[in-house]
């Protein structure tokens, strides 16, 4: 029988772990597995399977998002570097092209990555959604769309980092999803259990 004390706890540490992870980055991975584990078991507990579904659905693709940003950024400043800061002769016009060529492409995966990272966030926002009905603690709701708020102004931010606003508002999308995190680290801990309805006994 899936017990919610645990449960609860382990959604509390995982929020907890992914605020600690703007210090320790590789507490990030461990504290979205306590959340979504967390989210299995109070998806037992409150009865509605789409709790966990959707936070399955939001690990999933953020993780294949996350995966391809990384890769796609490893190519993108590979790239960057070879492309000569000046054209000294017309012999190095076809592979500065090329340079150019690849680092649009890998631009535009690194735009299909972020993309993919935000609708995981959307399921995210729609497990923890659930979880704010079922329970009646709506700050999970509020969580949600801080996080989903977030993650669209963070891609936003990266997409236009060339200039010096978009860095402004990077800042701003990570602040967000810090402050998302710490919302869901508190609605955990203001988490109560189902209330069990008492049987009704009939007297004649």
């Amino acid at each position: 029988m899936v017990e919610f004390g645990p449960a609860r706890l382990l959604g509390l540490l995982g929020s907890i772990f992914m605020v600690a992870s703007i210090i320790l980055p590789f507490l990030a991975i461990i504290g979205l597995i306590l959340i979504v584990y967390s989210l299995y078991n109070l998806s037992k507990i409150y009865g509605d399977n789409s709790i966990f579904k959707n936070a399955l659905y939001f690990i999933v693709l953020f993780l294949i998002g996350g995966a391809i940003l990384f890769i796609s950024s490893i190519l993108i400043t590979g790239t960057m570097l070879l492309i000569p800061a000046t054209i000294s002769s017309p012999e190095e016009l076809p592979s500065i092209f090329t340079s150019i060529t690849l680092t649009l492409l890998f631009l535009i995966v690194a735009i299909i990555s972020g993309v993919i990272s935000i609708i995981g966030f959307y399921f995210f926002y729609k497990s923890l959604g659930k979880l704010a009905e079922v329970s009646g603690e709506g700050l999970f709701k509020t969580s949600g769309l801080t996080l989903l708020g977030g993650s669209i102004v963070l891609f936003i931010g990266l997409l236009t980092t060339i200039i010096l606003i978009g860095i402004l508002i990077t800042l701003i999308g990570g602040l967000a999803i810090l402050i998302g995190f710490i919302l869901l680290a508190i609605a955990f801990y203001k988490l109560k259990p189902p209330q069990i309805q008492p049987l009704n006994l009939i007297t004649t």
